[in-house]
């Protein structure tokens, strides 16, 4: 999905012409929105982030519109893991 909607706001393959780059500016914004609506997992997007971090510069346009997003969702799985970390210590 993540994917398919970078090609939309790249007016890429079947998005030509279809205005998608209108939505450029908002893409952290909408990837936000369909995180809260539980459409996007924690996993799907950081698994996204992952893969586009290797990618060749010109790939890395959105990520880049969306590290602030990216790096919050990683600090809260990092925190995630330490508290389920302590509990496990505590047993």
């Amino acid at each position: 999905m993540l994917l398919t909607l970078e090609d939309y706001c790249s007016e890429e393959t079947v998005f030509t012409g279809m205005g998608g780059s209108a939505l450029t500016p908002a893409f952290p914004k909408i990837l936000h929105m369909l995180y809260d609506m539980d459409v996007l997992s924690e996993v799907s997007v950081l698994a996204w982030s992952a893969e586009k971090e290797g990618a060749e510069e010109e790939d890395k346009k959105f990520l880049k519109l969306a590290k602030p997003f990216v790096e919050w969702l990683k600090e809260a799985d990092e925190e995630s893991e330490e508290e389920t970390e302590t509990e496990s210590d505590s047993e």
